[in-house]
């Protein structure tokens, strides 16, 4: 398991700071997907890679425990 999420957690980002709680070797690798989401922009090419271009599964770079990310671009409240 990994030391810093838990299945389920939510964590949000302005779109250019590390969340409270984020593993900072994951949120590296996530750092420029999350920018661009926020941003409203594409991922990939729309429709080539999920069938929702606002949302992205990125893995955490740990080979041993390794963390699956869904980010998904959410409208201010």
């Amino acid at each position: 398991m990994c030391p810093f999420h838990q299945e389920g957690q939510v964590l949000y980002s302005d779109g250019i700071h590390l969340p409270k709680g984020m593993c900072e070797v994951a949120w590296q690798v996530m750092a420029p997907i999350v920018r661009q989401l926020s941003e409203g922009r594409l991922v990939q090419p729309s429709g080539t890679w999920l069938k929702d271009d606002s949302i992205c599964m990125l893995a955490c770079p740990d080979g041993i425990r390794p963390v699956i990310y869904l980010l998904e671009s959410q409208e201010e409240i």
